[in-house]
């Protein structure tokens, strides 16, 4: 599963993305943040945010992946495309992304299954963390709450 949040900033335009991928144990094998500037809309910095999780899964060799997050609009679309009408390009520009991807999901979340994509991305905007990166297991400073959702996850 590949955990997607995002944290914009209206008065900045700054965005902060992150996803977390988990096995099917919900154990953390990899997860990144990105941060982007002048990200005009909260709509823009959703598709902004979906693609490059998208394109992300891809170049790093993912076959099987369901995406999370609160994408209610894009995530709506690529589900019933016929609900979401005046989404279909950003559902087009998202299913383009998927290259290699051989089986792929969306899943609508809230926040409050999402906190650790959640607090990686809140880093940028506010602690200014602003460093792109990709790296391997969960983040130290959030091991902890990763360590706890893992267990409640591998329990479901």
């Amino acid at each position: 599963m590949c955990n997607v949040a995002l944290d914009w900033d209206k008065g900045t335009r700054a965005l902060g993305a992150a996803w977390v991928v988990r096995n099917d144990k919900g154990f953390v094998i990899c997860h990144s943040r990105r941060a982007f500037a002048e990200v005009a809309s909260k709509g823009e910095a959703k598709l902004q945010t979906v693609l490059w999780a998208a394109e992300s899964m891809s170049s790093l060799h993912f076959n099987k992946i369901i995406f999370a997050g609160e994408f209610e609009d894009i995530f709506g679309a690529v589900m019933r495309p016929q609900a979401w009408p005046s989404f279909l390009f950003q559902r087009d520009e998202f299913v383009c992304q998927f290259g290699s991807i051989e089986e792929w999901k969306v899943k609508i979340s809230k926040k409050e299954t999402n906190r650790g994509a959640s607090f990686i991305a809140d880093s940028v905007n506010k602690y200014g963390l602003v460093q792109s990166y990709v790296a391997a297991g969960p983040p130290s400073w959030l091991s902890d709450l990763f360590l706890y959702e893992s267990r409640g996850l591998s329990h479901v």
